[in-house]
């Protein structure tokens, strides 16, 4: 019995010294597997990274690109005219475009406004100091013309744009080519200084109060003067008996008037002397009347 418990000790010894060796193994032989899956791993990783590297790098062109942004803009602190004059000649069209273009066009629209104004100021003709309209005598406008040049002549006017004589306006004839409302109107801005028609629209004209009496701008040793002559008449076209009845001058004792060839039976008359009396008192010596 004891034979057979030495025996069964030795092999149980063994048989524990064998499994702890086994397991000792076994729990080796795993260690080295994790080791190896982790080196592995790790290595996947750090090629993943490589690639990944690889695929978002940048070309040379790109660096440059990116190391031209990086610089500091040369042109930032100075003046664009500057900068326009330091540009390759490539560049500068659409520098000036973006950077000039608006500018130069408000420049050059306000030049052609001071322009147009300085010319417009200095081509226009002056403002008249004695206009005549010769009502209802469109057909003798170059007679009526002849006059105006005689008189700026014997005024000795030094501008004949200063005197106008224009016999264009029609009143009374036809409804359609009745120019009153015109003349109304030129005559409250005082763009007519005296009037010259035929005694039936003279006296149409005196009814609207477009006409002026002598005394109003002659002086009264004028005034008696043409009225003794018998040249002054009243609105009837009669010889006026008094200088406060007198309204027109009778043309037919003009010596100018009727070397002009123009008709005897007309009257003339101031109306709305604006611009001082010396040309409209020049004018009556100047019809020269007998």
């Amino acid at each position: 019995m004891a034979g057979n418990d030495e025996s069964d000790g030795t092999d149980k010894g063994s048989v524990i010294e064998s499994n702890t060796s086994s397991g000792t193994v076994g729990n080796n032989d795993n260690s080295a597997d994790r080791n190896t899956a982790n080196t592995s791993e790790n290595e996947t990783r750090i090629g993943q990274t490589t690639r990944d590297a690889d695929s978002t790098s940048l070309s040379a062109d790109q660096r440059a690109a990116i190391s031209g942004l990086a610089k500091d803009n040369v042109y930032v602190k100075q003046s664009k005219w500057t900068t326009f004059r330091q540009l390759p000649a490539g560049q500068k069209g659409s520098f000036f475009v973006q950077h000039f273009l608006l500018g130069t066009v408000l420049v050059v629209v306000a030049l052609v406004v001071v322009i147009s104004l300085v010319v417009t100021y200095l081509t226009k003709p002056p403002t008249p100091v004695f206009t005549l309209e010769a009502v209802n005598m469109r057909e003798n406008s170059q007679q009526i013309s002849a006059l105006k040049d005689g008189f700026v002549k014997y005024d000795n006017v030094k501008d004949a744009r200063l005197v106008s004589f224009d016999s264009s306006l029609n009143v009374g004839r036809n409804s359609y080519t009745d120019d009153s409302p015109k003349i109304m109107t030129q005559m409250s801005a005082g763009q007519i200084n005296a009037m010259i028609s035929d005694r039936k629209t003279m006296a149409t004209l005196n009814k609207r109060g477009l006409v002026n009496k002598p005394a109003d701008v002659l002086s009264a040793s004028e005034l008696k003067h043409y009225l003794d002559m018998g040249v002054l008449v009243d609105a009837k076209g009669n010889p006026a008996t008094s200088a406060k009845d007198a309204l027109c001058f009778d043309l037919s004792r003009s010596q100018t008037w009727k070397a002009k060839g123009l008709p005897s039976a007309a009257l003339f008359g101031f109306a709305n002397v604006r611009n001082g009396k010396d040309h409209p008192r020049a004018f009556v010596r100047y019809l020269d009347f007998k």
